[in-house]
């Protein structure tokens, strides 16, 4: 699989415990992180290393992806070109056309077969899309 291509990587300190290449939301103060804990929470971008419950205690930053190419873990089959919204745990899933509004996280730019999957996501930080059928 080819490497990634970032555009913009910021450190946060985290108030959670978060995993690689999984979406993370603003923490409740500024400059901070924490992970996403409900579907369609608004993404803040995409953690690039690991921190640990005991690494929030010792105020650890981390670096988040906010443009560019990030790669992220699936929550399921997704079809490379799909737009692709935050799951309930962090993990990417494909938008539906039912479901209405949703906060994009970005367009995969690879296909996944199942749960686990990484690909690689072109991040669209701040894009609300209407998926509702009319």
């Amino acid at each position: 699989m080819p490497g990634m291509n970032f555009v913009l990587d910021k450190g946060f300190q985290v108030q959670s415990a978060v995993t690689k290449f999984m979406v993370v939301k603003y923490g409740t103060a500024d400059q901070t992180c924490t992970a996403v804990t409900g579907v369609n929470q608004v993404p803040l971008g995409v953690t690039q290393e690991d921190a640990s419950a005991a690494d929030v205690t010792k105020g650890r930053i981390v670096n988040v992806r906010l443009m560019g190419i990030a790669r992220c873990i699936a929550g399921g089959a997704i079809t490379r070109g799909t737009r692709v919204s935050v799951g309930a745990t962090g993990k990417v899933l494909a938008m539906v056309g039912t479901v209405g509004v949703e906060n994009s996280v970005g367009i995969a730019m690879m296909s996944s077969a199942a749960d686990g999957d990484h690909i690689d996501v072109l991040l669209t930080p701040g894009a609300t899309v209407n998926t509702a059928v009319s």
